[in-house]
């Protein structure tokens, strides 16, 4: 879903096939069946299916964050008029309310077995690559306050609206010809030469006179619009804030640690001495030889009877160790290698291993104490059990608390402050803030919800990282376009860039003109520009010194110009060389074009059935509930 974003926003019905990452921000969609009543808890019926206010909201919700970050917040009550995002969010939901009919009038099903699959090829429920972690995917869900049969089973209709879709297009064919139609228009090696033009040269050529700039002002004055401005008092229910007030009892602490005693138990630890002789990395037979002639000889003398700890100090070459005499402490089986965690763990205390091999080098380890593997004593955990279960319940409790405060700041909200304090929070007075200057731990869902709250109502809680923040909007200024003379600067620079863009655009296009004649080389010299040539590239090319090429440039003909314009640059090239692909090189695309051209068709005849649904299917929209 979220890579059909990318490649094509136009597409937005797409957003209801976000799987994971759309539920997790906003829940599964829950259609009903039954009855059709117009009232404020349904927006539409699709035959007999009702999608309820609910479904609505959330789709409208997904869309008006997803265009929010498109347009970098930068985001106003006009902007979502044009986008008419309610239109969209209702299209989105009648859609896949229509899938969902079709795909069960054909017995289409998903079984667990492909569920389960499902979600364990997905990379955000991994602990490392390609291996799915049931804990992770237990916690991700919780942390986003979804419950697992409820993401299984929008999961379970993703698959089979999939499949339904998969049988529409499964009669896609893309023959050879049209294959290679497609490359040769589109792939073939391409050589230009080109010149720049730089906008910043064009603007010395600007006058400004005060009747022309403020007569772009007049025409443009949107584009200066300040966004809406609101000052709030807030404060934040935390964690602690919840968990002070939360009693764990000894039974409940008492069955935790019977239920995890994993958690509580601790591994069997050896106090270790070694001797190491280091083999460097890249070695060969004849290092490792003598690394282990070294090794035996020490071998032998420890045999002797020579003093462990002195060898230690003559011999090894572990820098950690040597200076200690070998010591490395108390070790974990799992904390070493495993060759050097087999022999220290075989070995009865005081007793010393012979020579071994790891990774490393060769070594000897000798074992001087032994502690055996135990549970902690409850008495000597109770307490960090106590305070895990405290944190626990306020995680589940905090939004219940959070509400509670609301409830009673809406009673008196001129109280605000004095109510928050003596509950023991602290209360913060902003200045005026907007979607563009918004700072944690305000965010842009306290943005939205205040742009249709009155001066001096208390929000409901919005959720901050850990915390839940409640708020009084104390005063709200609205949008407004500040006076011509307050700005006027800003907009002669405004003026100015707009204008060169229009002096470069026309430069651009009368030498793309010239260029119909003549050699880009002559234009060059007229227009005393620098002469650059690219190397020969094609689609396929990973880098092109041209980024804004258009789409026909690989269709050019021999001396044939054009211009495209990136970042105030106007790059105007011309054609000098087209290579033929080899047989090679053509059998190396014919295959990724099949697929791209098979996916272009597959969407097509998608869209070519979803109309042919809507057109016989009895489609009510409540009107009313959308206003």
């Amino acid at each position: 879903m979220l890579q059909l974003i990318r490649k094509n926003l136009k597409h937005l019905s797409v957003l209801v096939w976000v799987g994971i990452a759309a539920f997790v921000i906003g829940g599964a969609f829950l259609f009903v069946g039954g009855p059709f009543h117009m009232g404020e808890d349904v927006v539409a019926k699709v035959n007999k299916t009702t999608i309820t206010m609910e479904d609505f909201q959330n789709t409208y919700q997904r869309l008006y964050r997803f265009y929010s970050q498109l347009f970098s917040n930068n985001f106003t009550d006009e902007d979502l008029k044009k986008l008419n995002l309610k239109q969209k969010a209702i299209d989105i939901l009648i859609e896949k309310v229509l899938f969902i009919q079709e795909a069960k009038k054909r017995n289409i099903k998903a079984t667990n077995e492909e569920v389960q699959k499902t979600i364990e090829n997905m990379s955000i429920f991994w602990d490392k690559p390609g291996h799915f972690s049931q804990q992770r995917y237990l916690n991700i869900l919780k942390t986003n306050g979804v419950q697992p049969r409820n993401f299984e089973a929008s999961l379970r209709t993703d698959i089979i609206i999939n499949k339904l879709k998969n049988s529409v297009a499964s009669k896609v064919f893309v023959s050879d010809n049209e294959i290679k139609n497609y490359i040769d228009k589109n792939y073939t090696p391409i050589k230009l030469a080109y010149v720049k033009l730089d906008r910043k040269s064009l603007v010395k050529d600007i006058k400004t006179q005060t009747k022309d700039v403020k007569s772009f002002y007049d025409k443009h004055k949107n584009s200066f619009k300040l966004p809406v401005k609101m000052k709030i008092i807030y404060t934040e229910i935390t964690p602690k804030f919840v968990e002070k007030n939360i009693k764990i009892d000894d039974k409940k602490i008492s069955n935790y640690y019977k239920r995890h005693q994993s958690q509580f138990t601790v591994p069997e630890k050896r106090e270790v001495y070694h001797i190491l002789i280091k083999i460097p990395p890249r070695d060969n037979d004849k290092e490792w030889q003598k690394g282990k002639e070294k090794i035996n000889k020490i071998y032998r003398e420890l045999k002797s009877g020579k003093n462990f700890a002195t060898l230690a100090k003559r011999y090894s070459e572990d820098p950690f160790s040597k200076k200690k005499s070998g010591y490395l402490g108390y070790i974990t089986r799992n904390a070493v290698v495993e060759e050097f965690g087999n022999t220290v763990f075989h070995l009865k205390k005081g007793e010393m291993s012979k020579p071994f091999k790891t990774i490393y080098g060769y070594h000897i380890v000798k074992v001087t104490d032994i502690n055996p593997k135990h549970i902690l004593p409850f008495e000597d955990v109770k307490e960090k059990i106590a305070q895990k279960l405290r944190v626990e319940e306020s995680k589940k409790n905090i939004f219940r608390e959070a509400k509670k405060m609301q409830v009673e700041l809406r009673k008196t909200p001129k109280d605000f402050e004095q109510i928050v304090q003596s509950k023991g929070l602290k209360t913060t007075k902003t200045g005026f803030f907007s979607i563009r200057d918004v700072k944690e731990p305000l965010n842009k869902d306290i943005i939205e919800q205040s742009l249709y709250m009155d001066k001096g109502k208390v929000s409901v809680p919005v959720k901050s990282g850990k915390n839940y923040i409640v708020f009084r909007l104390l005063d709200k200024k609205s949008a407004y376009i500040p006076s011509f003379k307050k700005i006027k600067e800003k907009v002669i620079e405004k003026y100015k860039e707009e204008k060169s863009k229009e002096l470069l655009k026309n430069k651009a296009m009368e030498m793309k003109k010239i260029l119909s004649s003549r050699d880009i080389k002559s234009l060059a010299v007229k227009e005393k520009l620098k002469l650059e040539q690219t190397a020969y590239f094609s689609k396929m090319s990973e880098t092109v010194k041209i980024t804004c090429l258009k789409n026909n440039v690989f269709s050019l003909k021999k001396k044939e110009g054009d211009f495209c314009i990136s970042n105030g640059i106007a790059y105007i090239y011309q054609l000098k060389e087209r290579k033929t692909l080899n047989k090679k090189e053509y059998d190396e695309l014919k295959n990724g074009i099949r697929k791209k051209l098979e996916q272009k068709e597959r969407e097509t005849a998608i869209q070519d059935f979803l109309k042919q649904l809507k057109a016989k299917a009895k489609i009510r929209i409540n009107e009313e509930a959308l206003s």
